[in-house]
């Protein structure tokens, strides 16, 4: 556990996270389209939506940081993830494990910002990027 806390790669929030957070989210926002499953109506409602709202939440992020976008981000990742199983659309190939792999990958980025940003202050949060 020492290693990790004196790498500055897992204890600084880097403004790149916020903006690979942003391109994530235009790519779930196009899954659909992308692997050409558009058929399944819940699906495509559900990756639409939901990269709507990682991109707005990565816009925000980038423009100020509070910590409610990272626990939305895990939050819309864990969605993600088990949205092919809660809609039943697990049978679609590729798009309900092309919406778990990015959906293991928003929880993985949420992850570590949480973790860069687990002891800071309010004050310091704001500094984000500036």
């Amino acid at each position: 556990m020492a290693r990790f806390q004196k790498s500055p790669f897992f204890n600084i929030h880097r403004s790149w996270e916020d903006y690979a957070g942003l391109m994530l989210g235009i790519v779930v926002l196009l899954s659909p389209w992308v692997a050409g499953q558009t058929a399944h109506s819940a699906a495509v409602t559900s990756a639409s939506l939901t990269g709507l709202v990682l991109i707005v939440v990565a816009g925000l992020e980038i423009m100020r940081l509070y910590r409610w976008h990272e626990v939305a981000t895990l939050m819309l990742g864990a969605w993600l993830f088990l949205s092919p199983f809660m809609l039943g659309y697990t049978a679609i190939s590729p798009l309900a494990p092309m919406h778990m792999a990015l959906g293991g990958v928003f929880i993985l980025l949420a992850s570590l910002e949480i973790w860069q940003d687990w002891g800071l202050s309010d004050d310091v949060l704001r500094l984000h990027g500036h």
